[in-house]
């Protein structure tokens, strides 16, 4: 490796640091935001402790102090028991957790958290090496594609410090899929150049391809494996063109030898969550009104040069997005619906490439020759074309792979292309004569000043007409001006003018961007009239320019916060307490109750994560039935209750719950089947829930528990099993306000064909053991015929009666059920997960083949 290449590559290495330092060889933890900024901590925190906490929060990332690290901490701690994480039993009644992927338990570098006894203290380091794998995979891409040093380095770099990369970054699982694109692009043009099956060549191919389906998140696998193919496509039919048919022949049966090993090494992963998606809460086919909600709108590219047009996560409560005058103005679609769909946010929308790269992407899609260049152009128009649901590519989203990937997160994908035109356009910018860089230079000026004024408008007629924005929203929404004022100002009205912050944030990041971008145009102008000695200076200086705004934007969202979990307070002793208290009757479930269903803050899930305490309100990808009766309770008492039309839809249209439940609605005897003993709130006095018990927290803000006092233990055995007609008739019992759900257990008839006598004995239950993909029960003698096991019911969870095989029945539409012999027994089940056996030997044949195939090709090659 000469020296050009090795600063390169020693700088793509280096360059996430700019980011990460503070997270890596600092004392702060990658998380996106500190829990302890809420209740019960912040309750009784004093000013710096809760300044502390809220310090670079970023509050678009949602999931990762709730979901991810609570379950990649799961994980870690079932593999040091010795046993494969694939089950969590903390979320709702039991979750699938190595099925749905996005822990990312079989990509390498995340094991490097995984194991460790401190898994978010190593999340720095995760995402050091994806975001470096990154750039060192797409500057072998453009080096490959017959780019200059300094160019690939260049695109490279744009690439790994952009937009997506950033507001990706704290999801290990999105970057670990994002960052390969490059690498399979790579390898298939090496096989493809070859010509011929090269065993290493192959491998590398493999092993890129498998990396992106391994790293956890299957929409930018899938974004990456379209662009696969379309390559693939692109590469035989230059080959074809070059050298005729035959070699084409030739370079297509090695790439797809490549890509079918790598699809092969992917399995263990892919496979069991093929097998849980059609029982998962996310419809495998979703529905075209859906699929055209999640457009990408066009005020979003934007963001190439004024990422926080629309706000920043550190702003979300002063300027929240959904409520943004700017983008509702911009907004393109009719919904029906006063309101920016989807909401803009520093994820699916962040495209930044730097005001610099954006004109060499310009000057490179313009002026650019050979180097695939064409491929670039399209690949990059197709990827808008479909995040913005163009006409006509609109039917790409009939097809499996495409439609279950949301419009808007193409744009993202697309950012490798606009890195590989940077990469040509400075190429090209380099080669071409002083006049091009002028000409460059004058049109960035113009855009510039175009920019500055453009996104100064909504301000200035906003002071010159207070109601300028308003009718404008009256008319595009067919609203009255209570409307926009009500959800632009927010119930109760938020005291500052929302419309005047909008506009100015929005003007505000215009002047920022057109300063961007008017000085790399002064740069270019510069280039372009200095002499040719002093032309290299003016360009680097241009490329550091780049690099200091993309790290500047960047540090922004990615501050990482000083604690990794919420802090011990009385109410987690308290919860702690009561859960050991319950161990033989397999502990209690909580959830997270308001008058009114607000963001579930209230300790937020995943801090409590111990045998037997349950969490109604914990995140994660949830099966299809347990909150369907929820969602029947609130479509049915919603209304009387005084709640919105759509707030089922709101509260767990994802299948798990996004927001609090409304108290009212707690009465209801179902939530005594499903164990909720706990409610926690901010709120004294819901309706209903009675006095609360232990601790209560009076501060800075107040915080109580509630006890529900009918709260059925998590098993029990059942006097009778009602055989209803379909799981309507289940659902419709289920719901009925005169539900008595000790006296039965209802199962759908066709699955129960079995002939089944009441019995009137009570029958004690006990647990034995409570692993999470184990569990014994020790049930005593009696007449009761059914256990009733409020967990989830899916498949991969067996029974056994005293060592003999028995069946596992779905009963109460999403619970387990088992039919008792009279004596006492004991009672265990266990889980495997579907496909994962499979998935993981077929991996196995395949690695040991293609090891085989690449030591043969090397032995070959000495010889």
């Amino acid at each position: 490796m000469n020296d050009k290449r090795f600063a390169a590559v020693a700088l793509l290495l280096l360059l996430p640091l700019l980011w990460l330092w503070p997270c890596t060889f600092g004392d702060r933890y990658f998380i996106p935001y500190d829990v302890n900024q809420f209740p019960p901590v912040s309750t009784t925190a004093t000013d710096a402790e809760l300044q502390a906490a809220r310090e670079g929060r970023n509050l678009d990332v949602t999931e990762v102090p709730v979901w991810f690290l609570p379950e990649l901490e799961l994980a870690g701690a079932e593999l040091r028991a010795g046993r494969w994480p694939t089950w969590n039993p903390f979320a709702r009644a039991g979750a699938p957790l190595h099925a749905h992927g996005l822990i990312g338990l079989c990509y390498p570098p995340n094991w490097i958290a995984l194991f460790a006894d401190e898994p978010a203290a190593r999340l720095g380091f995760v995402a050091w090496i994806n975001l470096a794998l990154g750039g060192l995979l797409a500057f072998g891409l453009l080096r490959q594609l017959n780019l200059g040093v300094s160019a690939a380095f260049v695109g490279a770099a744009l690439f790994e410090l952009s937009g997506p990369m950033a507001a990706n970054s704290f999801f290990w699982m999105r970057l670990a899929s994002y960052v390969w694109m490059p690498g399979v692009l790579w390898a298939m043009a090496r096989v493809a150049r070859a010509g011929e099956i090269g065993p290493l060549k192959v491998t590398a191919l493999a092993v890129s391809f498998a990396m992106t389906w391994l790293g956890g998140f299957p929409p930018f696998a899938a974004t990456t494996t379209v662009f696969a193919g379309l390559w693939f496509l692109w590469l035989v039919a230059t080959r074809a063109a070059d050298q005729g048919w035959f070699a084409a022949q030739r370079a297509a049966g090695a790439l797809l030898l490549g890509l079918g090993l790598g699809a092969c090494l992917s399995l263990p992963q892919v496979l069991p969550s093929l097998m849980f998606f059609p029982e998962s809460a996310r419809p495998p086919t979703p529905e075209w009104r859906d699929i055209a909600a999640q457009a990408f709108e066009p005020y979003g590219l934007l963001t190439w040069l004024m990422p926080d047009a629309f706000g920043h996560p550190s702003m979300i409560d002063r300027l929240p997005y959904a409520n943004g005058a700017t983008q509702i103005l911009l907004n393109t679609r009719a919904t029906g619906e006063l309101t920016a769909i989807p909401n803009y946010n520093y994820t699916e929308y962040s495209l930044t490439i730097s005001s610099f790269g954006a004109l060499l992407a310009a000057f490179g899609f313009a002026r650019g020759r050979g180097r695939h260049c064409w491929f670039a152009r399209l690949a990059l128009l197709f990827a808008l074309g479909l995040g913005m649901f163009l006409p006509g590519l609109q039917a790409l989203f009939h097809l499996p792979v495409v439609q279950n990937v949301w419009p808007m997160r193409w744009p993202a994908a697309g950012t490798m292309f606009v890195a590989w035109l940077a990469a040509i356009g400075f190429q090209r910018l380099r080669e071409a004569s002083a006049r091009a860089s002028i000409y460059l230079g004058l049109a960035g000026v113009v855009a510039a000043g175009a920019l500055w004024w453009a996104t100064g408008v909504p301000a200035t007629e906003h002071a010159r007409d207070p109601e300028w924005a308003i009718q404008k929203m009256i008319a595009a929404y067919g609203t009255t001006r209570d409307g926009v004022l009500n959800h632009v100002q927010g119930l109760p009205p938020a005291p500052e003018d929302r419309f005047a912050a909008s506009f100015e944030q929005f003007a505000d990041a215009g002047t920022e961007g057109a300063l961007w971008l008017g000085g790399a145009s002064l740069l270019l102008l510069t280039f372009g009239l200095l002499r040719a000695q002093r032309r290299d200076l003016i360009l680097w200086a241009s490329v550091a320019a780049a690099l200091t705004q993309l790290a500047m934007d960047g540090a922004s969202v990615t501050t990482g916060t000083a604690a990794p979990r919420s802090r011990d307070s009385q109410v987690h002793a308290f919860l702690r307490g009561q859960a050991a208290a319950k161990t033989s009757a397999g502990g209690f479930t909580i959830a997270r109750a308001t008058s009114a269903p607000t963001t579930p803050s209230q300790l937020p899930p995943g801090q409590l994560m111990r045998p037997g305490l349950r969490d109604l309100n914990f995140y994660s990808h949830a099966d299809a039935r347990t909150t369907q009766p929820l969602r029947r309770l609130l479509d049915t008492y919603g209304q009387a209750l005084g709640l919105e039309r759509d707030v089922a839809a709101r509260v767990a249209g994802k299948g798990f719950l996004s927001t609090t439940l409304p108290a009212g609605l707690m009465l209801h005897p179902w939530f005594d089947l499903i164990g909720i003993r706990y409610v926690l709130s901010t709120e004294p006095g819901l309706a209903g829930l009675g006095s609360p018990v232990g601790p209560q927290l009076d501060g800075r803000g107040r915080f109580f528990i509630y006890e529900r006092p009918n709260a059925l233990p998590r098993a029990f055995a059942v006097p009778r099993v009602a055989k209803l007609d379909d799981d309507d008739a289940v659902l419709a019992a289920l719901t009925n306000q005169a539900l008595r759900p000790a006296a039965q257990a209802f199962v759908v008839r066709d699955e129960l064909p079995i002939e089944t006598a009441a019995g009137a004995a009570k029958r004690t239950v006990t647990f034995v053991l409570d692993d999470p993909t184990r569990i014994e029960l020790d049930v005593a003698a009696g007449d009761a015929p059914a256990l009733v096991l409020t967990d989830t019911f899916l498949p991969g969870w067996s029974a056994t009666i005293d060592g003999e095989r028995v069946r596992v029945h779905r009963c109460n539409h999403s619970q387990r059920l088992v039919m008792l012999p009279k004596r006492a027994c004991r009672v265990t089940m266990t889980y495997d997960a579907p496909g994962l056996a499979v998935g993981a030997s077929l991996a196995l044949i395949a690695a040991l083949a293609t090891l085989v195939y690449a030591l043969l090709g090397r032995r070959q090659r000495r010889v």
